[in-house]
């Protein structure tokens, strides 16, 4: 699944009169390029992603839950089920409730 968000609605883009968004997208030019490829020419084969490597942006994080025990350290690119995520918020409410930060 490609995460594409918006993160901003007051951008600036020279030549453009008023704000723009400004959005993130999570993944490859070649998974974008095919996404917003409606009539399929061109097309650029997509890369699957090795789920077993943390993305750069997210490295700091996934080590900081992993050693806070909220995740196994394992899968970091793999989608999340509905049993991982409350596993994880278990442990997270577990935490708070204790005072631990």
């Amino acid at each position: 699944m490609l995460g594409y968000w918006q993160y901003s609605d007051s951008g600036k883009v020279a030549g453009i009169k008023g704000n723009v968004d400004l959005n993130e997208f999570d993944g490859t030019i070649d998974q974008l390029r095919n996404w917003t490829n409606k009539k399929g020419e061109n097309k650029v084969p997509e890369q699957q992603r090795d789920i077993n490597k943390v993305s750069p942006w997210a490295a700091d994080v996934w080590e900081e839950m992993t050693k806070n025990g909220y995740f196994d350290g394992a899968r970091p690119g793999a989608a999340i089920t509905r049993e991982e995520a409350a596993a994880a918020l278990s442990r997270l409410r577990k935490n708070i409730l204790k005072g631990d930060k």
